[in-house]
This record gives C-alpha cells, structure tokens and sequence, in this order.
C-alpha cells in the first residue's frame, strides 16, 4: 500500500519517529493525518529521490490526498527537479502539517546550495491555500536564495529564531530579497474637477469599472524621478454614479494639481506577515531591497534583521497603513540605501526598530508619505541622516515619538526635501540626536507647521536645531540644543520657541533670522541660555520679534545676554532675567537706525559687565510734531525724544509705562527768546526745570518705578 499507517525509521534506534506506544526501544515514524496522506519513502516509487517526490505527488493528486510526506532520509532534495502541485501539501518527518515548510519541499540550508526553488514551491502552495504559514526551519547553516514573491494576500512567512538567508547574486532595482506585492489595474480615470480638502465625493471622467468597496488610489500623474509626484493617499469606494466616485472617507489633500490627477483601482495585497529570520544581501550593487512589501494593506514586518543590502533593507511603498517592529536594518559596503523606508506609504507603524551603520539614511519616509507614525526608533553611524521625512516629495502629518540617531554623517533629523514644496504638519516629540555631523535637527525649505516637543540636539557638529529660508511657521517646545559646535538653535523668522535650555554651544544659545522689512511675528518665550560662547539670544533682520522671560546668563567677555539688531522693526523683550554676562543685559543695536521702536519692558538685570540695557540704534532718537503739547508715544519702546520747541510747551505724558523703561529727553529752544516748558503731572522733577536759551539744549532722564515716572538725572547747564 502506498500509505502505510506506520513506518518504521530506517534502523532500529536510529533516532528518526517517535517512541512506539508500549515504550518499544525501536523507534517508530507515524504519518500526520494518515487518510490523506501519502509517504513518499514507502518503496512504492522508484529512481531518484526527485523522481519518488514527484511520483508519490501525482500519487496524492489522483488519490485525493493533501499531504506527501517526506521521511528525513530523503532530505534534502533539488527542489528544481520535482513537480510540484499546489493542491498537495509537503510536509517532513519531524515537521508541522500546518505549515508550508521550506524544508519540506527540499530546502538545504547548508550556504552552498540555491534554495530558491524549495520556498518558491512553499509560496506557490500557501498561495493557493491561503490563509496559510510559509515556514522556514533553522538551517544547519544559512538558506541562499535569489529572490521570492509573495502575490496573493492572507500569507505569513514565519521564519525560526536563528534561521539566516543569504542572497545569491544581486539584488534588482525596485525588488527585494522577498517581496509582497499587490498590483495595479487597468482602471483608472481622472479628476474632471479639483477636489478640495475634505472632499467626499470626486467629479471624474468615468466611474465604469468602479464598485463599491475597491481600494482606491489618488495622485497626481506627473512623474518625477520615476515617482509618482504630488499628493498620494488611499480611499475606498463608497458609491458610484454617472460622473462621480464617492469616497468611504474625506481627502487628505487637495487635488489641484496643473497635470491630470488619477484614480486608480488596487489589487492591494492584505494579511501579509513577514516575521523573524536574518537577511543578508550581497552589497555589491546600488540598487535593491531585502524586504519590499509594495501596494498592501496593513503589511507586518516584524522580529527580523536585515543587513548588507544595496538598497533598502525594510521598504512599504505605496502602502495603507502598515507594522514594522523589532526589526533591526545595517549595510556594508553600498553607497545609497537606507535602513527602513515608507515611500508613498499613508498610515504605518514603525516601532521599535534599529538601523546602524547604513550608507545613507536610517529611516527615509519620502514620495508622499503621510499619517506614519515611528516610535522608539533608533539609528547609528548613518553615513547621511538618521530620519528623514518627506525626502523626494512632500511628507506630511508624520509622527516621530522618543527617537533616536546617534553620530551620523549629515544630520540626525531632516524634514523636508528642497525640490518639493508642502512638507508640513509632522511633529517630533521625545526626539534626541547627539554626536551628529552636520545639524542635529534640520528643516528644509519649505518645510512649515512643523512641531518639535521636547527634543534634544547635544555635541553635534554644527547647530542642534536649524531651519532654511522659507523654512516657517515651526515650533519648538521645551528642546534643547547643548554642546553644539555652531547655534544650539538657528531658527528662520516666523517661528515659536517655547522653553528649552541651550547652554554650552559654540555659537549662540538661539539665533532667528529672518528677512530684513517682512513681517515676521518670532516668539521665543521662556527660554535659557546659559554659557554659550557668542550671545545667548541673538536676532537679526526679524520684524515683531517677542523675547518673553528669557533667562540669559554666563556668557563670556563682550557677549551679551540678548542682543537685537540689523533691521529688526518692533522688537519686544519682556523680563528678561540677565546675569552673569560679560557685556550688556540686553543690547539694541544698529548703527543704520533700523531697530526703531524696539524695547525692553521690565526685568532683572545682575553683574553684566557693561550694564543692563544699551540701545544704540539711531532710530530711537524721536522727534514729536512741535505743538502746544508734546505727544510722547511710547508703545513702541521710543526712548529718546528730541523736543524741538518753537514756543512755550507742554510735555505730555507716556501713553505706556512699563515698570523698569527709561525715557531721555532732549529739550532744545528753537526760538529767538525764552520758552517755558511744562511738564505732565506723570512727571516727578527732582527740583525746578530750567529751560535752555535760545538755540541751546538741555537733556533730563526718567524711569518708571511701576507708579510715576521718576527724574534720574539732568544736564547741569546748556549744552
């Protein structure tokens, strides 16, 4: 019979079966689900081992049968050599009947054999099986394998702790060592209007083609480096009519792009899982993946290591959302790849995974991607940036949680990609670089709406935050840049710095420039600056800047606390604790005059070397229209008035009054006589005014103790 019940292993204790029921000191192999099951070492088949396989297969096959068994005597086998049949399932002596193992259909594992064939034969049967468990076994050594595909959904590929594949020859642009891959297909139509944000319905040229439930896909069919280029996201079908496609749930993008924009319908892969093993490809080419999951829903990658790859080690591109955890990504000797990536990818998971030594970025989410979220993340020693987001097209609504990148060759985290515009909306939060070559947080242009929370920038090379031109609207929460070899912070106008200690830097503990006669509306609010070797604070060519509760302290020999000058219009630091600073507390400085009506309200001002406030720019120097009464404005912080009285006058009195602001008068007689000048009651005169003579001056200073403006002190005499 070609199905025995029993089989007895080769030798009498040879090891191989189970112990017989009654404890017989022979062992015993019994066949799993023995009705459906046929032995392929029976004695019933003839020739080589290739040609038992195949013949017990076309046994089953006729038979009914589900199973070949296949006892450890004939392990392994060239998988190349046997016909295979995907209704029948092979299963090994010591092996699981639930798992389509690799083993099982002739797998060596010993590194010298090409295994490929074997796993094709395992995928090819869980395919037509699925939902069912690819399994790869440890190997005495390591499987070798070109490459493998995964085409049809509900497949995990499930490979034992220790189990290592090494890649056979080099990798293929775009592929993987084993990819899951989904399609396009041939439905497609165009936007025949623009869609808004939020949109639930879209006008098109067609709907034929499109039912209710089918995974959509929208874009904007310009290519650009052979990417789709322009917003990307995903959808489902709710509804079609003549003309229209509603949609399960509103767009994430505006659709109004100057090329067509597409829908087109997805065979997206589902209930794929890749978990565990060690790839390794060969490193010898610039182009290829390790694990490429490509157009699926919800792919998981997860428990695995991947090393040595051209490309990228874990890629999902084009993919809603996604898992990837506790994986771990290193290169070798390659010139472009980046240890995990998220291309065009919407909605994944990135948790827990490690990428070292890579010979570009660590992890690169680019062309599109968006609503990713990565989580205690690490990379280390990436020759280019530790994370990137939004690299070759707009990345936005991304979110970095408690990540790290340790000594990096270009940055350790990048937003943004100056070729595209709209990478915007990703918020960092926990973040920390240290030890970076290059910024450790670096913004590109056009990169707006960006949060940081609580990230720290320490020891790298250059600045610990930085931002480029066009680079606005970001925000800075509680971060911290120290021991940076330039700026602890470098941060473009228009930005909002809350908090955060920038202490030890090289350069300044923040500096924000921004474009001289913009408006630009800066606020850093609560921060601390302590030690650095330039200025703590130092703006230049910022308009409506706000310095609120700053704490300045210890900077060295002629470095000041604040500083504000170069064209910055409207200037406001507000008690600003200064101490310890080896120039002024705050200095406004600008020899062109274009720090007008910059102030400083209010304070606490200790052991700065050249005093507590100095403003030097000429345009501080007001001169109110000659009248019965002199309107002294002081909102804008105009504290040096030149009264050029025609006649006897009156002073008025400030329409602001800040606790701590001072006020300089300059009193000349522009008359051919005596004048009387009158002074508000707001004034306290520490004895009579006495007017200069004609075509003569006088000067006297006030300061505002929080009720009255008090006299500090006077010119003796004309001047």
């Amino acid at each position: 019979m070609p199905n025995p019940l029993i089989n007895i292993g080769n030798a009498a204790g040879d090891g191989t079966g189970e112990v017989g029921p009654r404890g017989w000191l022979q062992k015993i192999n019994r066949l799993p689900n023995a009705d459906s099951t046929i032995n392929a070492g029976s004695g019933d088949y003839t020739g080589t081992t290739e040609a038992k396989i195949t013949a017990a297969i076309a046994a089953a096959v006729t038979a009914g049968a589900k199973y070949v068994w296949i006892p450890q005597s004939m392990l392994p086998y060239n998988a190349s050599l046997v016909t295979f049949n995907t209704s029948v399932r092979m299963i090994r002596e010591g092996g699981s009947p639930r798992y389509f193992d690799g083993a099982a259909y002739g797998a060596a594992g010993d590194n010298s054999t090409d295994d490929t064939a074997a796993f094709v034969a395992a995928i090819a049967g869980a395919q037509a099986a699925a939902p069912a468990v690819v399994f790869a076994p440890r190997p005495t050594v390591a499987y070798k394998i070109t490459r493998l595909s995964i085409t049809a959904s509900n497949i995990t590929f499930l490979s034992e702790k220790g189990t290592i594949f090494n890649r056979t020859t080099d990798l293929v642009a775009n592929t993987g060592m084993l990819d899951a891959f989904g399609a396009t297909t041939a439905t497609a139509t165009t936007l025949s209007s623009p869609a808004a944000l939020n949109a639930l319905s879209l006008s098109v040229g067609s709907s034929a083609g499109f039912t209710i439930g089918d995974t959509i896909q929208l874009f904007d069919q310009t290519l650009l480096g052979g990417q789709l280029a322009g917003p990307l996201e995903y959808n489902i079908v709710a509804s079609t009519g003549a003309g229209t496609i509603g949609l399960k749930w509103p767009t994430r993008n505006p659709y109004t792009a100057t090329g067509p924009t597409n829908i087109t319908k997805m065979a997206m892969l589902t209930g794929i899982i890749i978990s565990g093993g060690t790839w390794n490809g060969p490193g010898t080419a610039a182009v290829g993946d390790i694990i490429h999951c490509e157009m699926c829903i919800d792919p998981t990658v997860n428990n695995t290591i991947v090393t040595n790859h051209a490309g990228q080690g874990v890629i999902f591109r084009r993919c809603y959302k996604g898992l990837m955890r506790d994986n771990e990504s290193s290169t070798g000797t390659t010139v472009s790849s980046h240890g995990f990536a998220l291309y065009g990818t919407e909605g994944a998971l990135v948790e827990y995974c490690i990428a070292r030594d890579g010979e570009f970025n660590g992890f690169d989410i680019g062309n599109g991607g968006m609503y990713n979220t990565l989580v205690k993340c690490r990379t280390m020693n990436s020759v280019d940036v530790g994370f990137v987001v939004g690299h070759g097209q707009n990345g936005h609504h991304n979110i970095l949680i408690a990540c790290d990148s340790f000594e990096c060759g270009n940055g350790g985290f990048q937003c943004g990609d100056p070729s595209y515009a709209g990478d915007q909306d990703n918020i960092f939060v926990a973040c920390q670089d240290f030890g970076t070559t290059n910024d450790g947080f670096k913004l590109k242009s056009g990169s707006t709406r960006n949060r940081f929370f609580q990230c720290n920038s320490i020891n790298n090379s250059s600045s610990g935050f930085s931002t480029d031109t066009t680079s606005v609207d970001n925000s800075f929460i509680e971060c911290s840049g120290r021991g940076n070899a330039v700026h602890g912070m470098s941060i473009q106008a228009r930005s909002r710095i809350v908090g955060g200690h920038h202490d030890s830097n090289t350069g300044n503990g923040i500096r924000v420039v921004g474009t001289a006669g913009s408006t630009d509306d800066t606020v850093i609010d609560g921060a601390w600056c302590k030690a650095n070797t330039l200025d703590g604070i130092q703006v230049n060519s910022t308009n409506r800047v706000k310095i609120l509760t700053p704490v300045v302290e210890n900077h060295p020999a002629g470095k000041n606390g604040v500083v504000i000058q170069t064209s910055c219009l409207d200037a406001l630091v507000v008690e600003p604790i200064c101490r310890n600073n080896g120039g002024w507390g705050v200095l406004i400085s600008d020899s062109a005059g274009d720090c007008a009506r910059s102030r400083v309200r209010g304070g606490s001002f200790n052991s700065n070397t050249s005093g507590t406030v100095a403003n030097n720019s000429t345009a501080s120097v007001i001169s109110p229209t000659d009248a019965g009464t002199f309107a002294i404005d002081t909102s804008q912080n105009n504290n040096y008035f030149f009264l050029s009285c025609g006649g006897s006058r009156t002073v008025g009195a400030p329409n602001e009054s800040v606790k701590g602001n001072l006020i300089v008068f300059e009193v000349f007689n522009n008359t051919g006589g005596a004048i009387t000048t009158t002074w508000n009651a707001a004034y306290t005169l520490a004895g009579a005014w006495v007017d200069p003579a004609s075509a003569k001056r006088r000067m006297i200073t006030f300061g505002y103790n929080g009720t009255k403006w008090i006299e500090f002190g006077r010119t003796a005499a004309d001047l």
